[in-house]
């Protein structure tokens, strides 16, 4: 028994070994497997991989951004339908405005570069076990991967309330208000509005699968969520905020005089309404926006910005002739607050304005070790032909990034460094065309600035985060390839500081030439660009006709020149001195332009015996 026992222990072991062995060899031939896999597909993308209909396994990366590129044109010039009932509105991703402003902005856009990655990562995954997973699942099926994008939300909303906002029915809350100084309720209206939150979910799938295809949008109910009863409990707390006006603000800044504002009854009628929220329920208010309106026109009367330290450049030497000071300017969300808080909870009539330091980004003891002590790159870019308008934007925005100092380590947002663009700061319109109008807008000009800089950061061999060149070639802008568009909210121009100390901003407008320069200390790199090289150039199709209500009808006026698309690159070699440590690199920055019809506006005809009469 005990000899019968040990040959099948015996039996048990050597299957176990054998199944452990088969295991093995069968584990070593799909490991080799996969490795031969992955070696014969090193340069190409795996085996299918696809993004929308476009099948892209054993292609390289640039065999895939052709075919994706190719793709991409032909969905922007299809553009995208959105359709309510049977009225269809077809939008493309470009808003232009006339050729000699320069505006052009898009609505939405892909980003070649990580969908091509995302496509050629696919079986490449972050750890071994993955990797090995996603090309084991080559072989069996397909494998989507998404486009990437971007959709400018607001922008897009704003075009489709303008084509479809006459079928919206926009409710209301309860509301209270004066008639003669009488205090009365406008009752709550329920209403029927567009899901646009909807119709862009359904867009972005379109773009994520690299097709077009109708949105279709649909009407929700709007529900007021403050009634008439409820309005109605308000009634005589109103009268009793009235009567307590004025409001008085007032700046205790330490000094014998006190400097105040009376917010008089009028103003406070208009400033009175109905809010609602999670903490409070129903509940009397001041409107924020009207409250924030009249504290900024304060602020102009006592805001003492912070003083940043500023350089002269002198030949080649930097001098500072501005000590760096810190201000004091009133903060206007906690004033706002404040002002509700103190009249509505305390029964205080008089309320103190809430100042807030503005702290200078230098002190005056670091300047001097700030590291800014010579030339070390410069950009420049020509704007010949540019109206007045145009001019003087180009002008306002160099101006405000003259002397801006950038941290070391810090990513650089022009966007941010530009702030608000509109006429408060000193910027005037440019005309854009959007459904056939002409309406001016805030912007022209500003791609020169970010050209400019583009130029200025790639010759200094800084590391480039984000951007993104025009959709179409502007001559404001050649050569084709070096250019940088920006529009609030997207696209931005990044840039990282990674010198190690300060940059200063240098700029200049000279004649028809903008020049900027970056001034901090040589850290031995050394940057060669070569010259762009512009490729598979495209001829313009047929004139585009918009009808135009701003026109007498039959009436012609070309808005845009026709340009090719065209597709441009070039390279960017940075060296660096021996034993710093640092590897020397190569860049390519691509740049593609779709071809641009010419574009003409002509008078709508005239579609009744009124309008005849009146475009007479």
């Amino acid at each position: 028994m005990a000899k019968e026992g040990e040959n099948i222990s015996s039996k048990i072991i050597f299957k176990w070994l054998l199944i452990t062995a088969v295991f093995l060899i069968v584990a070593v031939v799909l490991v080799g497997g996969l490795q031969v896999y992955g070696y014969f597909y090193k340069d190409k993308i795996y085996p299918g991989v696809i993004v929308g209909r476009l099948e892209l396994g054993g292609k390289t990366r640039e065999q895939a951004r052709v075919l994706l590129q190719a793709q991409i044109d032909k969905l922007a010039e299809e553009g995208q339908s959105f359709e309510y009932l049977d009225n269809k509105f077809q939008v493309n991703p470009v808003v232009y405005g006339g050729a000699e402003s320069g505006v052009a902005y898009e609505l939405w856009s892909y980003d070649l570069e990580r969908t091509i990655s995302g496509a050629y990562g696919w079986g490449r995954g972050k750890n071994f076990w993955q990797g090995m997973t996603e090309k084991i699942r080559t072989f069996f099926g397909k494998n989507k991967v998404e486009a990437e994008y971007k959709i400018n939300s607001e922008g897009l909303i704003q075009i489709l309330k303008k084509e479809f906002g006459k079928w919206e029915m926009p409710g209301n809350n309860a509301k209270i208000f004066f008639d003669n100084g009488v205090v009365k309720i406008e009752k709550e209206k329920e209403g029927r509005v567009f899901d646009y939150s909807k119709a862009l979910i359904s867009l972005g799938k379109n773009l994520g699968e690299a097709k077009t295809g109708a949105v279709k949008l649909e009407l929700v109910a709007e529900v007021p969520s403050i009634n008439t009863q409820e309005a109605e409990m308000f009634l005589g707390q109103v009268d009793v905020v009235v009567d307590s006006a004025p409001v008085v603000l007032y700046l205790d800044n330490g000094q014998e005089e006190t400097k105040e504002w009376k917010i008089k009854k009028q103003e406070i009628q208009e400033w009175l309404e109905l809010k609602k929220n999670q903490a409070r329920g129903v509940h009397l208010g001041f409107n924020d926006d009207l409250v924030k309106g009249r504290l900024k026109k304060i602020a102009e009367e006592i805001d003492r910005p912070a003083k940043e330290a500023r350089f002269l450049v002198a030949g080649d030497r930097v001098q500072e002739f501005q000590n760096s000071q810190d201000g004091e300017i009133l903060d206007i969300e906690n004033t706002t607050k404040e002002i509700e808080n103190k009249f509505f909870g305390d029964k205080n009539t008089r309320v103190a304005l809430v100042m807030k330091i503005d702290k200078a980004k230098i002190d005056n003891e670091s300047v001097n070790n700030l590291g800014i002590k010579e030339l070390i790159g410069s950009g420049a870019s020509d704007f010949s032909g540019s109206p007045v308008n145009r001019r003087h934007n180009i002008s306002v925005g160099a101006g405000s990034l003259n002397g801006i100092l950038i941290k070391p380590e810090e990513e650089f947002s022009l966007l941010s460094a530009l702030g608000e663009i509109n006429a408060e700061s000193g910027y005037k319109p440019e005309l854009v065309i959007k459904e056939g109008k002409t309406i001016p807008e805030f912007g022209g000009g500003l791609c020169q600035i970010g050209t400019t800089l583009f130029r200025l950061a790639i010759n200094t061999g800084l590391p480039i985060t984000e951007r993104r060149n025009h959709s179409y070639r502007v001559s404001y802008y050649e050569p084709a390839g070096t250019d940088a568009t920006i529009y609030d909210p997207w696209p931005d121009f990044k840039f990282i500081n990674d010198t190690g100390n300060y940059l200063l901003l240098q700029t200049k407008v000279d004649g028809n030439k903008l020049f900027f320069d970056f001034w901090g200390t040589r850290d031995g790199r050394s940057v060669a660009t070569t010259s762009p090289v512009i490729y598979n150039i495209v001829k313009p199709g047929e004139t585009k006709i918009i009808e135009s209500e701003d026109l007498k009808p039959g009436e012609k006026k070309c808005t845009e020149k026709p340009h090719n698309g065209a597709d441009a690159y070039f390279k960017r070699n940075i060296t660096w001195p021996e034993g710093i440590g640092k590897e020397n690199s190569e860049e390519t920055f691509r740049s593609h332009y779709v071809p641009w019809s010419e574009v003409c506006l002509v008078g709508k005809a005239a579609t009744s015996t009124a309008e005849i009469i009146e475009a007479q």
